[in-house]
């Protein structure tokens, strides 16, 4: 379940298909005015693309877009964009890997060229970020 969920939808979110969450997410759309409290900052929404994964206590912070099959590892702070069929963890959160593009196993980032272990499908880093 996903218990424990805060979401704060003052700037919009958009969520597409197939998007899971785990418990104690906090998806925040909007930060206070610096100079009045009781205002909110006018941002872009939250965009959530299809087939995302998001692991326990992560936070997603106004004006960001999580590209499609994308997984967020636990404890993350998403201050930034993420692209398509990346795997990000880490405060903030950074790529450590990705998923091919054909079966979705994870592919690690230690050589230009990317194998899928599952399909055995190539793909160069560049074809990604």
């Amino acid at each position: 379940t996903s218990g424990g969920c805060y979401i704060q939808a003052n700037n919009g979110i958009v969520l597409h298909k197939n998007v899971i969450w785990s418990y104690n997410v906090h998806i925040i759309s909007a930060n206070h005015s610096f100079k009045d409290y009781s205002l909110h900052q006018s941002r872009q929404p939250i965009v959530i693309m299809e087939g995302v994964w998001i692991g326990a206590h992560t936070v997603i912070l106004p004006g960001v877009t999580i590209g499609r099959f994308a997984i967020v590892g636990a404890g993350s702070i998403v201050t930034k964009d993420i692209s398509d069929y990346a795997i990000v963890a880490g405060n903030p959160a950074k790529i450590i890997a990705f998923r091919c593009k054909k079966c979705l196993d994870k592919m690690n980032v230690e050589f230009d060229c990317l194998i899928c272990p599952s399909c055995k499908s190539k793909y160069l880093k560049g074809e990604y970020a």
